[in-house]
């Protein structure tokens, strides 16, 4: 203000402040009138922000349309809840399924002899073991895994036996040979017993009677008894069945070799064969091709049909590409790479072809079957995508027939002939039988190679003199698993054993030949030395047991020409009556073993683990939900070799778990530990520290061992049990009898057979007996009670009996149960309802922006704006408008749907369920047609106007910013002026007051003059 510092002049006695004040009012009257543009413009810059927010709900509202799934949500209803209740996704189909629940699913439970106390008696010195039953020897044969997995219809059958005694047997919830065995033998007043011999099942007759056959019929229309081979009327006392076991093209290569599959190395080749006329060359099982490899090999061996394919790109460009010449990947790549389309053809993972279209344009890019041809679909390319498509996967090596393909493909090439060798399944389908065609002199040897293990285990890994040579078993007999799984994997050395009786008579048994349990078993007990084997009390190994009653000689048991019976761990020279292997040791884990089948089949959780080798390099592992789901330990050895460590990750001697050895050489134990508040590395069982620093290991055995001693008692083997993490949990039960009321019982945290418990107690007095058997649910599907569709589950749960519904058994029921599957139209309805609602809120809104009042003369704040104008014409015009490429239902009017008087979207729900029971698949065409439905055209104007960077409201609100932003501008500008303006004036009134106060001086100097001067007369009078 100058040098004024009051309100007031000091002189002029003027009311400065107010003056200023005032002046200063009247010259910001242009500031005023923009800050007030500025408000109203902000103002119809948030309403445009509130119409964005609805339409964004209202688009969010469209999107389940764009899709069909949401017109065929369903729902499943079951008569009977207590024993089967069900839930249906959309991909469930609508209808009437009939189910019979046989059983439910049950966890293994073991139960010890009783114990005086709990907690001061010791229970006894020694070693204990815990496994799940994927270790016993005394594997029961799914009989879907019989006649070449074609698997068996169930069904009644009738066995008379040569009384004339009958017995209708039930084998309609038999999912094993033993569920057969046992209920055949469970018959009541039937004098037949059921076993098999290798491959086959045996009836005997034991009735004494001769005056009838021996009959068993499949009654009742089923074909059990056709199907298991026992079919048929002898006068005899026995019907030996025909051969049950054999593998077929098809067979999956993870049911080979008691379910170890085959090992690969997983990264290169896996074999080298040199045939006889020195033709060397490499076999790769691991699915790896070139552009080279032949389209013979792919989709199971059925090639690629001849034919043409056609393209249409973005550009809207169509070529039709004749393939029927085509030969190899090569073929099909370089037709499709030439077709002018600007495409690009690759073919990628080894197994699938990628196209990528870089035309532009808005076209859809598809690929199609071309005059009801199939060479698309079996290309995996019948597609329709954005701007590339990644063709379903077309070639793998699954099957026995992928194996034998891929060998003879190895030596066309290398051979340029395809009647080189003939690689197929034997004759009597055990194994592959191969001839060598070359007509050379040498020797035919086959090999693996690179760390695989694949020709040892396809059963042919050796040097032959022979054209053709027949490998070994790859599928055991009956209810046994094959020998050369016994020890880890390293097997038997098959050969000439010595047993000698208590009666001191001995007898060499040839065993050279024999290539599963059975087979030494049963030549063991046809010995003629009254010496009988069977599994011992554990199921994991043989039991040999002298029955003669003598006591001259020792029981001795010794090896003629190898290691056989040393192998078997039946060497004996004792006074005693019988020699138990202990354990047998069965491989069960392989590299081809999924992580998802550990642990008693729970899996392994998600999680990250970290390895520490004796160096010190630390490096972190980390396995996704979908990692642990679709891997396999091979998988996960690779992982873990391929990180740099001084480890080498590999299956443990004993073939149940992973072995980590240390290869660095360093001074510190290596090291495995869980990351965050993962147990991945606890579940697989090798969590912890290497036994010693340097070459130290972790073995991640899934056969947990604990050791007592003398002060242990049943309490603390409680929780010595419960602290191994081994899937088992111990608890005490007291039965209320007084002494000895103390029991130990075990339970099996996963139910199913896959989770029966094998304990080996050894020289402690457990005497375990089974309380709760290990069972699969059953439930068969279908009323044709004579041969029903049955199928297994170790959990209560099927997930896939039918595409789009899941089962969960409550209880075994005696009655069927009647499923049903329908379209939840009212969920439909609800979802209708949300985006009319949602459509509404924005018209409702627009409508209170843009109304006019004439009563009152109040306008809405965006009446005529031509943006919010337009919002509304695009939303009226496409409910109104005719979708004529959206089939039979055209319109949104034809399912019930109006505009009413108040300009609000209405639904006559009536109306539309009735269509949608009628028209169901014409009212989602209407609104989920790609492109020209109703969804996808309201979606496109929902995103035109809605789209943060170049949209309709972006574009209106970026325009409301801009000129908010020049009237800030121009507010500042004048802001400026006027402060320079109001300083101006504060100085003008300074200056004035400064002048008056000059003028008031002066004024008072002259009147002191002459005041001064008068006096100065008066004095001289």
């Amino acid at each position: 203000m100058g040098t004024i510092s009051t309100s007031t002049g000091l002189i002029s006695g003027i009311n400065i402040e107010d003056i200023v004040s005032k002046l200063m009012q009247l010259s910001r009257q242009p500031v005023t009138l923009l800050e007030a543009r500025i408000e109203n413009l902000n103002t119809e810059k948030t309403a445009f922000t509130t119409i964005s927010a609805q339409l964004l709900s209202l688009k969010t509202a469209v999107t389940p349309f764009k899709s069909g799934v949401n017109f065929r949500l369903n729902t499943a209803t079951s008569s009977q809840e207590n024993i089967l209740t069900a839930r249906a996704s959309s991909d469930a189909t609508p209808g009437a399924y009939t189910f019979s629940v046989r059983q439910k699913a049950q966890a293994h439970q073991l139960v010890s002899q009783g114990f005086n106390d709990v907690d001061r008696t010791p229970i006894g010195s020694g070693t204990i073991s815990f496994e799940l039953g994927q270790g016993n020897l005394d594997r029961d044969t799914s009989l879907s895994q019989l006649r070449g997995q074609r698997g068996i219809r169930r069904g009644v059958i009738r066995i008379t036996d040569r009384s004339g005694k009958s017995a209708d047997i039930d084998l309609s919830k038999a999912m094993s040979v033993s569920d057969v065995l046992t209920t055949i033998n469970s018959a009541a007043n039937l004098n037949v017993r059921a076993t098999v011999s290798g491959d086959r099942i045996v009836l005997q007759d034991f009735s004494g009677f001769t005056a009838q056959n021996l009959t068993v019929q499949d009654i009742n229309g089923g074909y059990a008894a056709a199907d298991l081979g026992i079919a048929g009327s002898v006068a005899d006392t026995t019907i030996t069945g025909s051969d049950l076991v054999s593998m077929t093209d098809t067979t999956a290569l993870r049911l080979l070799n008691d379910g170890n599959g085959i090992e690969t190395n997983g990264l290169a080749a896996d074999m080298q064969l040199t045939l006889r006329d020195g033709t060397a060359f490499t076999v790769d099982l691991n699915g790896a091709t070139d552009i080279n490899t032949s389209l013979s090999l792919f989709n199971g061996g059925q090639g690629i049909r001849p034919g043409s394919i056609k393209i249409t790109n973005k550009a809207g460009a169509i070529a039709n590409i004749d393939l029927s010449e085509a030969k190899t990947i090569n073929d099909v790549l370089t037709a499709i790479n030439n077709s002018g389309l600007e495409l690009t053809a690759t073919w990628v993972d080894g197994s699938r072809f990628n196209i990528t279209d870089s035309s532009t344009g808005t076209k859809t890019f598809k690929i199609e079957n071309v005059d009801g041809g199939s060479t698309a679909s079996d290309l995996g390319l019948d597609t329709i995508a954005a701007t590339s498509t990644r063709g379903k996967q077309i070639y793998s090596i699954t099957t026995l027939g992928d194996v034998t393909r891929a060998i003879e493909d190895a030596a066309y090439r290398a051979t340029g002939s395809t009647d080189k060798i003939d690689v197929r399944i034997s004759d009597d389908g055990k194994g592959l039988t191969f001839q060598d065609n070359t007509g050379g002199t040498g020797d035919l040897t086959i090999a693996s190679i690179l760390g695989s293990n694949a020709a040892e285990d396809l059963g042919i890994a050796g040097t032959y003199s022979a054209d053709m040579i027949t490998g070994s078993r790859l599928l055991a007999g009956l209810n046994t698993v094959l020998l050369k799984n016994l020890n880890g994997g390293a097997g038997i050395e098959r050969g000439i054993i010595e047993i000698q009786n208590r009666n001191g008579v001995s007898a060499q048994i040839d065993l050279s030949a024999a290539q599963t349990l059975a087979e030494v078993m049963d030549a063991i007990n046809h010995s003629g030395l009254d010496i009988q084997a069977f599994l011992n009390s554990s199921g994991t190994g043989i039991l040999l047991m002298d029955n003669t009653g003598g006591t001259a000689a020792n029981f001795r048991i010794s090896d003629v020409n190898s290691t056989m019976a040393a192998d078997l761990g039946i060497i004996i020279d004792q006074d005693v009556n019988q020699v138990d292997s202990g354990n047998n040791q069965l491989r069960y884990v392989s590299r081809a073993t999924l992580l998802s089948e550990l642990k008693g089949g729970k899996g392994i959780a998600a999680g990250a683990f970290s390895i520490t080798d004796s160096a010190g390099t630390k490096k972190t592992i980390s396995l996704s939900s979908s990692d642990v789901t679709t891997m396999s330990v091979g998988d996960l050895i690779d992982r873990i070799n391929s990180q740099g460590l001084g480890v080498k990750a590999s299956i443990n001697s004993t073939g149940d778990g992973l072995l980590i050895t240390d290869t660095a050489g360093g001074a510190t134990p290596l090291t495995i530990r869980n990351e965050g508040s993962s147990s991945t590395a606890t579940d697989l069982n090798i969590a912890g520290e290497a036994d010693s620093a340097g070459a130290g290991k972790i073995d991640g055995s899934y056969e947990y061992k604990i050791t007592l001693g003398g002060s242990d008692t049943l309490s603390t083997l409680v929780k010595k049990i419960n602290d191994l993490n081994a899937n088992i949990k111990a608890s005490i039960i007291n039965d209320g009898t007084g002494a000895n009321s103390y029991r130990l019982n075990l339970t099996s945290q996963s139910t199913g057979n896959i989770g029966k418990m094998i304990v080996n107690s050894g020289t402690i007095n457990l005497n375990m007996f089974e309380l709760v058997k290990a069972q699969d649910a059953v439930v068969s599907l279908g009323d044709n009670a004579a041969s029903p569709i049955v199928s297994s589950s170790s959990t209560n749960t099927f997930s896939d009996l039918i595409s789009g519904l899941t089962l969960n058994v409550q209880n075994a029921g005696t009655s069927p149960v009647t499923i049903t599957v329908a379209r939840n139209n009212d969920s439909v309805v609800e979802k209708m309802e949300s985006f009319i609602e949602k459509f509404n809120t924005v018209l409702a809104s627009i409508a209170d922006l843009t109304k006019y009042d004439a009563e009152t003369q109040e306008a809405g704040i965006l009446l005529g704006n031509n943006t919010v104008d337009s919002v509304k014409t695009q939303l009226l015009n496409v409910i109104t408008k005719k979708f004529n490429d959206a089939g039979s239902i055209r319109t949104l009017s034809q399912m019930g749907f109006s505009i009413n008087s108040s300009t609000q979207l209405e639904l006559d729900k009536e109306k539309f369920l009735e269509m949608m029971s009628s028209h169901a698949q014409d009212i989602e065409k209407f609104f989920s047609t790609a492109e020209t439905g109703f969804a996808a055209a309201i979606d496109k104007i929902l995103d035109y106007q809605t789209r943060s960077y170049d949209g309709m409201i972006a574009k209106t609100t970026a325009s409301y910013d801009s000129r908010m932003g020049m009237m800030n501008d121009r507010i500042e500008y004048l802001t400026e002026l006027l402060d320079s303006k109001e300083q101006r004036l504060y100085l003008q009134f300074a200056n004035m007051e400064s002048a008056l106060a000059k003028m008031q001086g002066t004024s008072s100097i002259l009147s002191s003059w002459a005041e001064s001067l008068s006096n100065t007369n008066n004095n001289k009078k």
